[in-house]
């Protein structure tokens, strides 16, 4: 392993990988290597061993374990072969807190891992911790569920659903520029809510006096507002050179998300924690979580605090478009 003075270049954009001993957290070593190859980036394999003030563990098994992750690190940096350049990293403390400071500190940063897996070499880590991450993490982080999750080596379809509100929209950067790396198609997705599940329905108790009539009128001005917005920003983006498609569907948002990844075949789910409607809508703990449970499209989550990162000129233009 290399000192962090010797590599660290603030201009390369790097995937952090946290590893936690199993097979099921080495799941998202594959897609860590497309996105790594998408940003024209690197990879840095990450093991936290827990200080013995974070765990039941002697002092001495926490040496051992330093010892056997430096190998499995080293053994699992050689099974991604040639083309990107890879680190390893051994932290120690709290394996989320570790993870997500080395991340906030690492510029152009992104975090991939497995939802599930037994960390520490025989305690439990990933699940809780993905959890954890994905709630406190200022960085994207890319979620894979299983090994049949990653199906190709280059992401083909990128799926990127929008709700309107320009919280959302600040995940345009992430797609554009792993777009362009990739030669993947955007599919923008608008899910309309029903009417009776519209959030100013609640705020607007005179709604329930309309008629059916004009609910229909209300439910159809959305639609076309949406397919007004959505294709003026696929104009703005194909003029920078992508391919783009777009859909409006209406119903619940996790599930005609997971419908249109199926769909499209998509390869990654590309999501705002947050949107239009704060975490009632577009929280980890709601859409993207379901998403995450109920099928297998690696999900790339873009928390809050990436938004203040550098908006691509594509994106600039399709976000004022």
């Amino acid at each position: 392993m290399r000192r962090e003075d010797e590599w660290r270049d603030r201009d390369v954009k790097t995937v952090i990988v946290p590893l936690d001993g199993s097979e099921l957290s080495q799941h998202a070593v594959s897609l860590a290597t497309t996105l790594a190859r998408a940003r024209r980036g690197s990879i840095t394999l990450v093991h936290v061993v827990d200080e013995p003030a974070f765990s039941d563990l002697p002092p001495a098994m926490t040496v051992e374990d330093r010892a056997n992750a430096e190998q499995y690190l080293a053994f699992v940096a050689a099974s991604i072969g040639e083309g990107v350049k890879v680190e390893t990293r051994i932290l120690t403390g709290n394996p989320t807190e570790e993870l997500l400071r080395f991340a906030d500190r690492t510029p152009e940063a992104m975090i991939a891992m497995s939802s599930h897996g037994r960390g520490g070499f025989g305690r439990v880590m990933f699940g809780s911790v993905a959890d954890k991450v994905i709630r406190g993490s200022k960085v994207p982080v890319a979620l894979v569920r299983d090994e049949h999750s990653v199906r190709n080596e280059n992401l083909r379809t990128i799926l990127v659903p929008l709700d309107g509100s320009p919280l959302s929209e600040t995940a345009l950067p992430y797609a554009t520029e792993l777009a362009a790396g990739t030669g993947a198609t955007l599919a923008l997705v608008r899910v309309i809510d029903p009417f009776w599940q519209a959030a100013f329905v609640a705020e607007v108790p005179e709604s329930v006096y309309l008629s059916q009539q004009q609910i229909e009128e209300l439910e159809e001005q959305s639609r076309a507002e949406a397919r007004a917005a959505l294709d003026a920003m696929a104009t703005q983006l194909r003029s920078d050179g992508l391919r783009v498609v777009w859909e409006v569907r209406s119903g619940r948002p996790a599930d005609e998300i997971a419908r249109v990844a199926e769909t499209t075949d998509a390869d990654l789910i590309l999501i705002s924690t947050h949107g239009r409607g704060g975490f009632r809508r577009w929280a980890f703990g709601s859409v993207t979580n379901e998403l995450l449970h109920r099928g297998t499209t690696p999900i790339l989550a873009i928390p809050p605090g990436a938004h203040a990162r550098e908006i691509t000129e594509p994106a600039r233009s399709a976000i004022a478009s």
